[in-house]
């Protein structure tokens, strides 16, 4: 489903967030920015260890932050580690919203024709939170930033099966117009 806020274009859809060609692909990271989570290991496989000792270098992170490192060998020009938890590991929605606002104000901050971002869920794993609440987290805080002055290229959604793109779907709601 494509949608446009603004200037933005939406795209939810589901696909492999390791597979993106973007400017920026998100990893959902700890604070101390180990990458061990299922979408972070699968970066980790692909760009190469030397990412995430340069993550680790720049942590800990604080909780809503998104820190940048180079993407190694990925086919996108930089990864942001959005930390989503500290050591416990447990995500709350308002971590997830302030992650994701401030990975779309750093993206916002590029070159025009390079402010593309790929997100795939936050705060499934790591974090342990229910896709719907995810949805709702993540959906309104892109449509916050969006609406609030944040102007970037396009924002995809990667999301891992069809029951977490109808989550986020239906968390979208009316808030997006449908391009044809």
């Amino acid at each position: 489903m494509k949608f446009r806020i603004l200037g933005s274009q939406v795209v939810i859809e589901t696909g492999d967030p390791v597979a993106a060609e973007a400017g920026v692909l998100v990893v959902p990271a700890n604070n101390f920015l180990w990458m061990g989570g299922a979408v972070a290991t699968a970066v980790r496989d692909v760009a190469g260890e030397a990412v995430e000792t340069e993550a680790s270098a720049k942590g800990p992170g604080t909780l809503g932050q998104a820190i940048a490192t180079s993407a190694g060998a990925m086919a996108v020009d930089q990864l942001l580690h959005a930390v989503i938890v500290g050591q416990d590991l447990q995500a709350d929605p308002g971590t997830v919203a302030e992650a994701t606002r401030a990975c779309l104000e750093h993206v916002a901050r590029a070159k025009p024709g390079h402010r593309r971002v790929v997100f795939p869920p936050l705060g499934l794993d790591p974090g342990g939170l229910d896709v719907a609440v995810v949805a709702r987290a993540m959906v309104g805080a892109i449509i916050e930033a969006l609406m609030g002055g944040v102007t970037v290229d396009e924002v995809r959604l990667w999301l891992p099966d069809a029951k977490a793109q109808a989550e986020f779907v239906g968390a979208a709601g009316t808030h997006f117009t449908r391009s044809r």
